[in-house]
């Protein structure tokens, strides 16, 4: 693995390897990507996009937010619909705690990770944390560990895919 030292220049990144000097000139002058989001279920997908993220925040410098949704069937259907099967937040907490540390595992902190958790529709709150956090890149894994993770695209993939106002990488 590569190990480079880098430094910012007003705009650009300056990235030093053994001698060898690379200058990246982020477009319009800006630094194209700030904050990364990397939804996980803890499955080698996300695994992998996890990797790939971390890639992308060492060449621009971005924040990289994982982010697991927990399905909790009454966010879904009223309380008596979802026959008292909703889970408390401790759970919530636990469940997520698990996926994010799978995802990351003994990961180096040469960049900037953050976590968060939350519970209810995947799709809807990856599209929430989107919009609230400013997110400039989603990061997503190409198949969970969903119901439908044996079609070409995984469901939540694609409604991300479809309905982000951001750029949004799959990894397989």
């Amino acid at each position: 693995q590569k190990s480079y030292e880098s430094y910012r220049i007003e705009n650009c990144l300056l990235r030093y390897l053994k001698g060898n000097i690379e200058l990246i000139i982020n477009i319009g002058g800006l630094c194209m990507y700030n904050k990364l989001l990397v939804p996980t279920d803890g499955s080698d997908y996300s695994k992998r996009a996890f990797e790939e993220s971390k890639k992308i925040a060492q060449l621009t410098g971005a924040e990289v937010i994982v982010l697991h949704v927990v399905h909790n069937p009454s966010d879904y259907w009223a309380y008596n619909f979802s026959y008292g099967l909703g889970l408390n937040e401790e759970t919530i907490e636990k469940l997520g705690q698990l996926a994010i540390e799978v995802t990351i595992g003994g990961s180096n902190n040469s960049v900037s990770i953050s976590t968060k958790i939350r519970s209810g529709n995947p799709a809807a709150i990856i599209l929430d944390e989107i919009k609230k956090e400013n997110i400039d890149l989603v990061v997503i894994g190409s198949h969970g560990k969903g119901f439908v993770k044996d079609v070409l695209l995984g469901s939540i993939s694609n409604r991300i895919v479809q309905l982000a106002p951001c750029p949004v990488l799959v990894t397989k």
